[in-house]
């Protein structure tokens, strides 16, 4: 699935998830997840943010939705 928007409310990022077209034929749902900054950083990469799922999972720094995150966060903080 796409990650195809992402909201800020606080210290929490709301990610909408879209399907393929392919996958919308066969009834699959655009989807939101929320993840919850905690306030850390990984140990081996300084400058990204560790992120927490609604199920208490710690998000590795490879994980595409940290990736989305963090380039939001980033753009949001350089160019407003």
């Amino acid at each position: 699935m796409k990650i195809t928007n992402i909201e800020q409310q606080g210290n929490v990022f709301i990610l909408t998830k879209s399907p393929s077209l392919f996958k919308r034929v066969f009834g699959v749902k655009a989807k939101k997840e929320k993840f919850k900054d905690t306030g850390h950083v990984y140990e081996r990469f300084p400058h990204i943010k560790a992120y927490i799922n609604e199920e208490g999972e710690t998000l590795r720094c490879i994980d595409p939705e940290v990736k989305a995150i963090e380039n939001f966060r980033t753009k949001k903080e350089y160019w407003n």
